[in-house]
This record gives C-alpha cells, sequence and structure tokens, in this order.
C-alpha cells in the first residue's frame, strides 16, 4: 500500500476538524437535556424514577405509606400517655 500525505494547505486537511465543534454542541444537547429530565424527576419526586415499574410496584407503595401513616399515629399516641 502506498501512503498518501495530504499537504497542509489543501482544504481537505482541515474539514473533519471544522465538523467536531457542530459535533460536541449536539453532544452537549443531548446530556444536558437528559440531565435536566433527571433533575426534574428528582427535585418533584425526590427519588429517582424507578424504571418498570408496574400496578404492583404503585400497590406496594400506597401499601407502604399507609403502614407508614399508621406508625407514626401509635407514635404519636403513645407519646401523649407518656
Amino acid at each position: 500500500m502506498k501512503t498518501v500525505f495530504v499537504r497542509p494547505s489543501s482544504k481537505f486537511s482541515i474539514m473533519p476538524w471544522q465538523a467536531v465543534p457542530s459535533f460536541v454542541i449536539i453532544a452537549g444537547a443531548f446530556n444536558a437535556a437528559a440531565g435536566l429530565m433527571w433533575g426534574a424527576q428528582r427535585l418533584g419526586f425526590g427519588e429517582d424514577k424507578q424504571l418498570h415499574k408496574d400496578e404492583w410496584d404503585f400497590q406496594m407503595h400506597e401499601r407502604d405509606m399507609k403502614v407508614r401513616e399508621y406508625q407514626d399515629l401509635l407514635a404519636k399516641m403513645n407519646a401523649q400517655e407518656k
């Protein structure tokens, strides 16, 4: 194989480097969008988004909330009795 060298004055040697800023901007926009979506989810709900959550998970979450409320109520009642 014969090695071909491109002269620096050629317009073909500059072209790949001219495309780099646009790729960096596009990649940065995708990453910023993903980061903002994660941050909004975290601030809005106080926890990370759970993937593949079905009806069973929603029902168990509601049950856990009711159990926590009941435990808090019992703790308040026991504190008032003392």
